[in-house]
């Protein structure tokens, strides 16, 4: 896979841009404000396995400079775009509709569904994929794991003279679930993140309350 279109080229991306696309991943993580707290090695690793396997990387040069790339998967009659990166620093320039514009005439099967996933607060992206021609199909519901009740547990002994009577975990959706306790008069004491097997990362907040308040 090899094009220009104008001032911009693009290509196939092999293994050895793997750590290029990691940090792009991982800076397009946190624009579009997901949970995913995986580190660059961990998203590196994860980008060899999708090149090496079902996935198709193309990366974008405008003059010789990397400015966006797209990760998808095609299968018997779906392209399921999964990334689509414009670099913070070329954005608003046209560049992402562009290159959805190269995928769709130069790259990708004219005869088959095309599919995106977009986080429902992720505004931005939303009306920009509507703008090129996709249309809302489904949403995806979720219940998160020990999000219904809070994890308490009494002090241990040596945690006795710090003045604090009960401890909490809970996960840190969008920042909705601490802010609650907060008003409870739970203080937040440190933030980690709990792992999965599937490799998703989930955010976790320790929190305390005054034994003089409980």
């Amino acid at each position: 896979m090899f094009g220009i279109v104008g001032r911009m080229t693009y290509r196939q991306a092999t293994i050895e841009d793997s750590p290029l696309l990691a940090e792009f991943n991982r800076q397009l993580l946190e624009d579009e404000g997901h949970r995913n707290r995986m580190t660059v090695p961990e998203l590196e690793r994860r980008m060899r396995e999708w090149l090496a396997g079902e996935y198709v990387g193309a990366i974008f040069e405008d003059g010789g400079e990397v400015v966006a790339y797209a990760l998808f998967r095609e299968r018997i009659g779906e392209i399921y775009l999964r990334q689509l990166f414009v670099v913070r620093d070329r954005r608003r320039q046209g560049i992402g509709r562009l290159v959805v514009q190269i995928l769709r005439s130069d790259v990708w099967s004219k005869d088959k569904r095309l599919t995106v996933e977009v986080l429902a607060t992720n505004q931005d992206a939303r009306a920009f994929w509507r703008a090129v021609g996709y249309a809302d199909y489904s949403v995806t519901l979720e219940s998160l794991p020990q999000q219904s009740s809070p994890v308490l547990r009494p002090l241990a002994s040596s945690e006795a003279d710090s003045g604090y009577a009960v401890y909490l975990d809970c996960v840190d959706v969008a920042g909705f679930l601490p802010a609650f306790y907060e008003r409870l008069g739970f203080a937040k004491v440190v933030e980690r993140d709990i792992a999965y097997s599937s490799g998703n990362r989930f955010p976790m907040v320790l929190m305390r309350k005054e034994s003089n308040c409980v």
